[in-house]
């Protein structure tokens, strides 16, 4: 029976810049060439990551790839190199080595003659780590020499973004300039103009809904763009309150270049710079707002925002609620009774703004929430009772899954042993003069920076588990549980102490509504108090 491959083919942003033989066609060519060649392999599907960096496996299309591997439908993964399939050696490693042997999955990198299914290799498991190595510090080289040209740029006025913002277009000649796209900046004149004769940024937002007005990240990906708003859930695609106010914020419609407002590390979320260190170039490219409408759009701005009186208008919820479907935050609706008091409740955020196209109500009252909590933290609280006990037992019988911090030190030392078996095999090969010195010396310092990483790693890992018994008994969550015993009003600081997030379901037909209450203790609680819950079922 034929091997159902999959192609993988990956081009980073960096990459776009250097010659034809990284292309996405290029790449493509090359494997569909080498499948040709192998009788025993077919096409099952093709996966295209086009500008994701290699230093970070949460690619749309590499993960669709895992899910299809998992689920059988494919048996070998071709890539063109090592350096296409990710730049971060020890996750490489682990997928080459453990996850794709694991599923039954064979792996075959054409251009460095990888082939996980070909027994005949000889020195594979030696130099794999290696050529990891310096695909990854390629990368943080990358990296670095990539983000100092682009403060030259930006210093000087030049556009270095992906995207622009919305109303502008690059340049077709020169992609560091900026040209205005007459459509979208019709709309975003539109919003000001809306704005500044009174109209507020949830009217704004629900106009350009009612008239069928596709919002910014919608607009790009009709025009062809490859853009994702990671501010954005996946499913949405409307205008909301958000997206009017950081246009009528947003300095580039004044005809100024703002760029360095974030900052990413590898591996790393972007973050938000303070205002002084953004770098704001005047008069780079034609305005769409005139200066002067634009300070008065600001200043309407600063004289609209509500004080808030924390003592009197913060729900003791507040930031806690997310809606189960949707994942916006819930919004507090202020209700009168049957008494004509006023009385509070909670509604889906993208429903209060977009109504029913977007998501459903999710309502619950606030007595109803405040009960349901404090009756959940006091089941937590009293779980606590007999904690030193809890724990004694689950040491005596432990959990039947392996602890996952035992599994990562039991890899750490198998890689350890590895890389001593491969010390000694390259001094061998040099020995018998198939390494060079100076081979053997770089392959020696790279094993040696390898193996003092691990060690590090390993005792950090020991001494957690040897503190971790103690750890449980005594953390501050335990300390604050043990203080308050047992709750008789729910207030804002218990509320801030113990809970993460909770997220608020849908009535169904029966008019029952789920509630999932997510709490900040760590892993171990995490299990002990499941287990206190599944006893007391």
């Amino acid at each position: 029976m034929r091997e159902r491959a999959a192609l993988y083919l990956r081009l980073s942003k960096e990459d776009t810049e250097k010659e034809e033989s990284n292309s996405i066609d290029s790449q493509r060519r090359l494997l569909q060439e080498y499948l040709s060649k192998m009788p025993e392999l077919e096409l099952y599907n093709e996966y295209v990551d086009d500008g994701h960096s290699g230093t970070n496996y949460n690619r749309p299309a590499f993960q669709r790839m895992l899910a299809d591997a998992k689920a059988k439908k494919i048996t070998c993964i071709l890539v063109k190199d090592l350096s296409r399939f990710g730049r971060n050696y020890l996750e490489t490693g682990r997928y080459i080595q453990q996850v794709f042997p694991g599923l039954g999955v064979r792996f075959i990198a054409v251009n460095d003659q990888v082939d996980t299914g070909d027994e005949r290799q000889q020195g594979f498991d030696m130099m794999l780590p290696i050529r990891n190595i310096f695909n990854e510090g390629y990368s943080q080289d990358i990296s670095r020499k990539v983000q100092s040209s682009f403060k030259v740029l930006q210093k000087a006025g030049a556009f270095c973004g992906a995207h622009t913002s919305y109303g502008y277009r690059k340049h077709p000649a020169d992609r560091h300039k900026l040209v205005i796209d007459p459509y979208a900046a019709a709309v975003v004149r539109d919003i000001y103009d809306w704005y500044l004769s009174g109209a507020g940024q949830r009217t704004i937002a629900a106009r350009l809904n009612e008239r069928g007005v596709l919002c910014p990240s919608a607009y790009k990906q009709q025009n062809g763009e490859n853009y994702r708003n990671s501010r954005r859930m996946d499913a949405a695609s409307y205008w909301t309150y958000a997206t009017i106010h950081r246009i009528l914020q947003n300095g580039m419609y004044k005809g100024c270049m703002v760029q360095n407002k974030t900052v990413r590390r590898m591996r790393g979320k972007a973050r938000q710079r303070p205002k002084e260190e953004w770098i704001v170039v005047p008069g780079t490219h034609e305005a769409i707002i005139e200066p002067g409408t634009w300070d008065r759009v600001q200043e309407l701005l600063r004289q609209r925002t509500r004080a808030i009186d924390f003592e009197k208008n913060v729900s003791i919820f507040a930031g806690f609620l997310k809606c189960a479907d949707c994942g916006r935050a819930m919004v507090k609706r202020r209700y009168p009774d049957k008494d004509g008091k006023k009385k509070v409740s909670y509604t889906c955020g993208a429903y209060s703004r977009s109504g029913t196209e977007v998501c459903s109500s999710h309502l619950i009252r606030h007595e109803i929430l405040e009960r349901i909590v404090l009756d959940d933290l006091n089941t937590v609280l009293h779980s606590v009772k007999d904690l030193k006990h809890m724990t004694e037992h689950l040491r005596k019988e432990p959990p039947d899954y392996e602890n996952q911090q035992e599994k990562e030190t039991r890899v750490i030392q198998e890689r350890l042993q590895k890389l001593g078996r491969l010390k000694k095999e390259g001094y061998s090969d040099y020995k018998e003069e198939l390494l060079s010195k100076k081979e053997y010396l770089e392959l020696r310092a790279d094993y040696l920076r390898q193996e003092n990483f691990l060690k590090e790693k390993l005792e950090k890992l020991v001494h957690k588990e040897a503190e971790k018994s103690v750890e449980m008994l005594h953390s501050s969550w335990i300390r604050n549980l043990l203080t308050f015993r047992k709750l008789e009003v729910l207030d804002r600081n218990a509320v801030v102490e113990f809970v993460e997030k909770i997220e608020i379901g849908e009535k169904n037909e029966a008019d029952q509504q789920g509630i999932t209450v997510h709490y900040r203790f760590s892993d171990e609680l995490q299990d002990l108090f499941q287990r206190v819950y599944m006893d007391g079922i």
